[in-house]
């Protein structure tokens, strides 16, 4: 009887492993598929926004283009609010049968968006009228109903993400892309100037608004609880604490180059940083946005190896692309805004140097959100915007690349801190994070120090266009010898974590050179193996 019951507990546990084997197995494909759908459409729309940048930065003079930068800056603070926080709240709380969490979630936005625009309107317009022009100031007021329109559809947005349908987010921003281009261009070439930025920036978030309306319906019921108001608080008041204090620590050095060198230094900055925000928006925040649903399905004991193993495979592929574009900057600056700009290019340089403290803090934070850790992000967002500010205060110097260089060493001794908080928290270790991601990063390097003199030389001797496609298709094979050459094991390690996203052929091809001659080996020994999970988490 004992061995008629240890049979069946034993023949139960059989499917219920295969269930969580294809149960992980399904997640990271959802996930990649989800990253591959918010990149394609920020795709779309960072390309027509990048487009408008380029017609205005040709257009228009550096106080002028400083000046409605600065506005957009300033409305950044306030539509960031609606994009962390309560959205985190909704994709991880599955205790709502009723909707009363949910609706009074659609309340509290509401009262925050009311707020933000009064402050925005009442508090802050006045001041940028005072100390620097009154376009400013109207500027921001045109710019208020998008703080509106992006939380009326903040629920809409949490519950297709929490459904794994990244496909009404794509939608969403291809929309929002689309429109901003559309409006911005046809009012840029009709000599409407800086308005046509701030119209099209309404005008998209009105349609993506109405996309999530439509694809994603809900109607809030007129319920106001305070007991789950509080719970939601509590959880999102961290979150948003510190994706405020994150975003304030970036973008100090450009309010204070304003303040002290003037809106020119500004506009010299922004436009050196404005290739690595699009690619910011197509790559990291789609991984970002992702992430925080990945990481809520996986069980508390799959953390920490699913953790090295996401960091390292970022690193691998991010890395190569943003070092790329510093070592081309000058020619890509050439290129796309003119020689006026300049100055610009060895900002971007600096700049692109950023993704290894991005990556590594971006990974703890999705962590820390998905693992009821919230209020440690207070205390990093705290860490940031001092160090940030510190190192800022090189914008009395009046040079926007001295700033650059000063925001990339900020970035880096930052991160120390985030890598020293997962360990503490999840016992993940800080060196085992960085040897993962090691090798990728040396390769990157290896790579910048021979692309970017490279591209110079090309320069002389070509097009700025042809000369910085030649760099970045030498960059490429420079980058995948080296990781092939010193780091092959690794590297192919991680190509097998990721075999199920290529194309068949090269798929058996893989399999072929690489599984059979180990399962070969299995044979010879008579040592039967069971099945990894390491490669399908």
């Amino acid at each position: 009887m004992k061995n008629a019951t240890a049979y069946a507990v034993t023949s139960s546990r059989k499917p219920q492993y295969s269930k969580v084997f294809s149960t992980d197995m399904s997640i990271k494909a959802k996930s990649l598929s989800g990253i591959g759908w918010l990149s394609f459409a920020n795709s779309a729309n960072q390309l027509t926004t990048l487009v408008v940048f380029v017609i205005l930065a040709r257009h228009l003079t550096l106080e002028q283009f400083g000046l409605v930068m600065l506005a957009v800056l300033i409305n950044n603070v306030f539509t960031i609010v609606f994009k962390e926080g309560i959205v985190d709240f909704i994709i991880r709380s599955d205790d709502d049968p009723g909707g009363d969490t949910t609706a009074t979630a659609f309340w509290l936005l509401l009262m925050l968006a009311a707020l933000c625009v009064a402050i925005q309107s009442g508090v802050i317009a006045p001041f940028v009228d005072h100390f620097f022009s009154a376009d400013t100031s109207v500027y921001l007021a045109a710019m208020s109903p998008i703080i509106v329109l992006n939380a009326m559809s903040v629920v809409n947005l949490a519950n297709a993400r929490k459904k794994f349908n990244f496909k009404i987010s794509a939608l969403r921003n291809f929309i929002n892309g689309l429109l901003t281009g559309i409006v911005a261009i046809v009012m840029a070439l009709l000599g409407y100037g800086a308005w046509s930025l701030i119209i099209s920036r309404v005008a998209g978030a009105l349609g993506s608004a109405v996309i999530l309306w439509h694809e994603e319906p809900y109607r809030p019921q007129l319920i106001f609880n305070v007991k789950h108001a509080k719970r939601i608080v509590s959880y999102s008041a961290p979150i948003l604490q510190f994706r405020l204090l994150s975003y304030l620590s970036g973008r100090m050095p450009e309010f204070l180059l304003a303040a002290f060198a003037g809106p020119a230094a500004l506009a010299i900055y922004r436009v050196g940083g404005r290739l690595i925000e699009a690619v910011n928006s197509l790559l990291l925040d789609s991984i970002a946005n992702v992430l925080v649903t990945t990481f809520a399905k996986l069980r508390e004991r799959d953390t920490i190896e699913p953790y090295i193993r996401v960091t390292s495979a970022l690193l691998a592929i991010l890395a190569p692309i943003y070092v790329g574009c510093g070592a081309i900057a000058p020619e890509l600056t050439h290129v796309l805004y003119g020689e006026k700009w300049a100055e610009s290019s060895i900002v971007l340089t600096f700049l692109s140097l950023q993704i290894v403290p991005a990556v590594l803090k971006m990974v703890a934070i999705t962590l820390f959100k998905t693992r009821d850790r919230t209020s440690k992000l207070r205390t990093l967002g705290i860490l940031d915007i001092v160090s940030s500010a510190l190192f800022a205060l090189t914008a009395t110097t009046g040079s926007p690349s001295t700033v650059a260089a000063a925001v990339v060493i900020s970035a880096f001794l930052t991160c120390v801190f985030y890598l020293a908080a997962s360990q503490k928290a999840f016992g993940i270790s800080g060196a085992s994070v960085v040897k993962g991601g090691s090798p990728y990063c040396i390769a990157s390097l290896a790579m910048f120090a021979v692309v970017y003199p490279l591209a110079g030389l090309l320069l002389s001797h070509m097009p700025p266009l042809a000369a910085a496609m030649v760099a970045a298709l030498i960059g490429a094979l420079i980058y995948a010898a080296i990781i092939l050459v010193f780091f092959r094991k690794q590297s192919l390690s991680l190509l097998a974590e990721l075999l199920f996203l290529l194309p068949t052929r090269l798929k058996k091809l893989f399999v072929k050179r690489e599984i059979m001659p180990a399962e070969e080996g299995k044979k010879v020994s008579g040592v039967p193996t069971p099945p990894s999970r390491s490669s399908s988490d």
